[in-house]
């Protein structure tokens, strides 16, 4: 995806999240473990209409989905991020996106743990 910069609405992309991806209608099946990994290089921006996000999480928790975040650069905010998680090893934080590879492996694995899946079966 190309950055196109702005504002950054983490609310918005957890309601996208919760209200088409991780329905049955965007693919989600009970059997099928739920997880979901928020990148962003940034904080909540403060619009009129922007729930915090220890509020637009929740339905995300209701559906089952497991959250791993990534703060990228200077101006994430690991305690906004912390309301993403349900533990806090679940936050990694790099310096730049040229890291993001560096990381992967981390992150799937703590992606199939988080699962309580083998790394083949996601």
């Amino acid at each position: 995806m190309p950055y196109t910069g702005g504002q950054t609405r983490t609310d918005l992309a957890l309601n996208l999240a919760a209200s088409d991806f991780f329905t049955y209608e965007g693919g989600a099946r009970e059997v099928i473990p739920k997880v979901a990994v928020v990148l962003t290089d940034g904080r909540q921006t403060p619009a009129l209409d922007a729930i915090p996000v220890q509020q637009a999480i929740i339905p995300l928790r209701k559906l089952g989905v497991k959250m791993f975040a990534v703060g990228i650069g200077f101006e994430a905010d690991p305690i906004e991020l912390g309301y993403i998680v349900e533990r806090p090893e679940d936050v990694v934080m790099i310096d730049d996106f040229s890291k993001l590879e560096d990381i992967t492996k981390d992150i799937s694995k703590k992606i199939c743990e988080g699962a309580n899946v083998g790394p083949g079966e996601l």
